[in-house]
């Protein structure tokens, strides 16, 4: 955590390593806001990110499927965090202008966010003749297929607290709507790492007709599961557990912050200091887990956010 906050200092004194000890006193708290919204983070997802989830989990050896035996088709896919944020804003102060400097802010940020990364889905799907039933001659009427389908899937997810920093430029703010954009930094640390691994198999046989075009099926479906973990149904034919990730995981942000504000009120006493905004942030995250380092290109949206500014 300690880390976290001097990472995050030196990212605003990279900003403001010539200010004075009077702009540092004059600076202003001038707005605080609340949002929610949604990270997403794109991840190759290749098989050696598959056989990384062995070491970073505490899932048995016997838990993971061999690659080779099964049918994967390598994606480049999004997973998505939920969050929910605390922002202060402080307007800066020059010395050199000897004014408040309405047009920039620093934006220091609190939240919990909570989903999953990245996911892998391994299938196959197997079929072949069983037998064929007779008729009292001998001759066969009906021939029986069994399809077996099996798939199995393995999803990281994470509860974080989440820090960030951004330095923002903004349009005229005395009017009803303004614009911003920025540069931020942010840091995520997980409260809460689980694997989850879900498996499915369903057997289905089909009885053919071979003296006329009918056909029809019998559903025949059983489930299986591995020991450990926490265990509960998923359907009736598949099984879902989670295993604790070992140690704990940390994301790193680079984020632009782009946004669109708008003010609610010009003439309320009240209203005419709150406001409604919503904001995109690309950027590029690094998730370390126990050792293993990931770079992925992420996007945060706010969806819609409340602030007050006075």
């Amino acid at each position: 955590m300690k880390k976290s906050v001097y990472l995050l200092s030196f990212f605003l004194l990279s900003f403001t390593w010539n200010a004075t000890a009077q702009d540092v006193q004059h600076s202003v708290v001038s707005s605080f806001s609340i949002n929610p919204g949604v990270n997403f983070v794109a991840s190759a997802n290749t098989i050696d990110d598959y056989n990384s989830l062995k070491t970073i989990s505490s899932a048995p050896l016997n838990a993971f499927v061999n690659p080779s035996d099964y049918k994967y088709q390598q994606r480049f896919t999004g997973s998505g965090i939920a969050f929910f944020k605390m922002d202060m804003g402080i307007t800066p102060y020059s010395s050199k202008k000897n004014k408040l400097l309405k047009t920039r802010e620093i934006r220091f940020s609190l939240g919990i966010e909570s989903g999953h990364r990245r996911d892998f889905t391994f299938y196959n799907n197997m079929k072949g003749i069983s037998d064929s039933l007779y008729d009292n001659t001998g001759n066969p009427i009906i021939r029986r297929e069994t399809e077996i389908y099996e798939q199995y899937n393995y999803t990281e997810q994470f509860v974080n607290l989440n820090l960030e920093a951004s330095y923002l430029f903004k349009t005229n703010p005395e009017r009803r709507i303004y614009f911003y954009t920025g540069v931020g930094l942010g840091y995520s640390i997980s409260l809460r790492g689980s694997l989850t691994t879900m498996n499915y198999k369903d057997t289905t046989t089909y009885y053919i007709s071979l003296s006329s075009d009918e056909e029809y099926n019998s559903g025949s479906v059983y489930y299986h599961h591995w020991g450990g973990g926490y265990y509960c149904c998923y359907g009736d034919n598949g099984s879902v557990v989670k295993y604790k990730m070992n140690g704990i995981s940390h994301f790193v942000r680079a984020t632009i912050p782009t946004g669109i504000v708008f003010r609610i009120s010009n003439n309320h006493s009240f209203f005419k200091h709150a406001h409604v905004f919503s904001e995109f942030q690309p950027g590029i995250e690094l998730q370390l887990t126990n050792g293993e380092a990931l770079a992925n290109p992420y996007l945060g949206i706010v969806f819609v956010g409340l602030s007050y500014k006075w």
